[in-house]
């Protein structure tokens, strides 16, 4: 939470109080004394980073909160560049081969429609559901569908779609990895802006992606593929030392 004091703007704004050294409350006391302003950075733990934890031990490292992000937004590459932090991204050999633990054994989390169809990670129901959803829900009246749940949470919002067991071994590791969240207390609209407005338009989520993709293709005509530089930006991605060197 960003305290501006009876001020409006950067311009009369003198002192700035930032309540929360989490990685927004740090992004945010970064952007603010940037613009001259004189900041002030409150924490009520004994480190800053919220969520963010990195730990080292024996010679190994892990995270135990978020373990990796994307450049899914323009303000984030930017704030990399700011902060020199590109040199120090660390990407995955292959960003498809990622496990989840189900029944106590270790299974691949599909990289596409075909993988998911052809693995055992979701039952049999849950996959017609998926097969069924483009169906249920493009009869929704489409036009109130996100408004009516526009405080709904993550969960919330796929378990309507594609049931429990797609939001407990698809969604809930896929959250805790980049955001150390869990689905119950994030906002779906805050959290995956995309596809709350993909439902908005077209209902369904599975409908509304294929329809997406086709008219995307559409546009570009078959143009240039993105350089491996562009790639590796699109995917999920570490820093050398961990999310919090």
């Amino acid at each position: 939470m960003v305290l501006i004091c009876e001020c409006s703007g950067y311009a009369k704004a003198k002192k700035v109080a930032v309540v929360g050294a989490g990685i927004s409350g740090l992004a945010a006391a970064y952007k603010l004394k940037s613009h001259g302003l004189n900041v002030t950075l409150f924490e009520a733990d004994k480190r800053a980073g919220g969520k963010i934890r990195t730990v080292t031990k024996d010679g190994l490292i892990w995270d135990e909160g978020a373990n990796t992000m994307t450049e899914s937004e323009v303000e984030v590459t930017s704030l990399l560049d700011d902060l020199e932090l590109h040199k120090k991204q660390q990407f995955p050999i292959s960003q498809h081969k990622r496990y989840i633990a189900r029944d106590g054994l270790p299974l691949l989390i599909p990289s596409n429609p075909v993988a998911l169809f052809k693995s055992n990670i979701l039952s049999t129901q849950s996959k017609l559901g998926i097969l069924m959803e483009a169906f249920f829900w493009k009869k929704r009246n489409t036009a109130n569908v996100s408004d009516e749940n526009i405080q709904e949470s993550v969960r919330e919002f796929f378990e309507r779609h594609f049931g429990k067991e797609f939001v407990d071994y698809l969604i809930d590791p896929f959250v805790a990895g980049t955001s150390g969240g869990d689905p119950e207390s994030l906002s779906m609209r805050h959290a995956f802006p995309e596809l709350w407005d993909l439902e908005k338009r077209h209902g369904s989520i599975v409908g509304g992606a294929i329809l997406s993709r086709l008219f995307s293709k559409k546009e570009k005509g078959g143009g240039k593929k993105l350089s491996d530089e562009k790639s590796k930006r699109r995917g999920s991605f570490s820093f050398h030392g961990g999310m919090q060197p």
